[in-house]
């Protein structure tokens, strides 16, 4: 089958689960991007910033984000839907409920993705497919949503990966 759309790519993948590694569910990835310094007719979104931190604690994670939504111009409050890496092991996802406590305010919609296949070190690239159509799309698939709800159109969206807790990230997309 051919992939016509965003919205294919993100309904239409098979994936195997099963293996366990760390003592959560593994699985594994690859997502195939390009990335250009020019806009084009069929672009997804726009790759704003990365940034990528080691066993930050909770005021280093907030200062960081800040500084990294700064950059662009943008607050906490310009965040259109987060896009977690929670892999539903229950050691490690409260990370991501203070994270969001600490950082957001009110009902931001809240999207997963390790849910479908499990962790894996490619694991991001499918959050970034993943967020890429939802900008391009402007729907948010169900299966995919973990809290919050949708406001008005969608223009940021924040991956936020961590894995044990320690290695983290921030990926910014934007349309």
């Amino acid at each position: 089958d051919a992939v016509h759309s965003a919205s294919d790519m993100i309904t239409d993948i098979a994936v195997i689960v099963g293996v366990k590694y760390w003592d959560a569910p593994m699985g594994e990835c690859a997502v195939s991007v390009v990335i250009g310094n020019e806009r084009g007719e069929g672009d997804l979104c726009e790759l704003k910033d990365v940034d990528l931190m080691y066993s930050p604690s909770n005021g280093e994670l907030s200062s960081r984000l800040a500084a990294f939504l700064g950059r662009h111009g943008l607050a906490a409050g310009d965040i259109d839907c987060i896009v977690t890496g929670r892999n539903g092991d229950s050691r490690y996802d409260g990370s991501y409920d203070s994270f969001l406590a600490d950082n957001f305010a009110g009902d931001i919609l809240e999207c997963r993705y390790k849910h479908v296949f499990g962790e894996s070190f490619t694991a991001p690239a499918y959050g970034l497919l993943l967020a890429s159509g939802i900008l391009h799309t402007g729907t948010v698939p169900e299966a995919y949503v973990c809290g919050g709800k949708a406001g008005g159109g969608l223009r940021n969206i924040l991956i936020v990966n961590s894995f044990q807790s320690k290695d983290w990230s921030f990926v910014l997309l934007g349309r």
